[in-house]
């Protein structure tokens, strides 16, 4: 899986001061899947379209930026330790089963 995105490197006002890097994961509009947990999605990369993605200034680069196909994504409830950037364990992405 490959999330279009795009860096940059900039030199603050401030010419003293160190470069910045700095990037950005792109979205768009939630796919019939993701649509019932939010309404925008990651623009994701199918592995055919990664080379057009990264050449540079390819004009039809822009046409890779839609949801990515009904049926490509398993989407499942997963424990809320996935939201603690402190916590790095694997188990945080297991399903879990929803109290009723």
């Amino acid at each position: 899986m490959a999330f279009a995105g795009l860096w940059d490197v900039w030199q603050p006002p401030d010419r003293q001061a160190p470069p910045v890097t700095s990037c950005t994961i792109i979205t768009t509009d939630a796919n019939k899947e993701m649509a019932s947990i939010h309404d925008r999605m990651p623009v994701m990369l199918e592995p055919r379209h990664w080379k057009q993605w990264l050449e540079a200034g390819s004009p039809d680069a822009v046409k890779l930026l839609v949801p990515i196909d009904d049926g490509k994504l398993h989407i499942y409830p997963v424990s809320t330790q996935v939201n603690n950037p402190r916590y790095v364990r694997h188990d945080c992405i297991q399903e879990i089963e929803l109290d009723s």
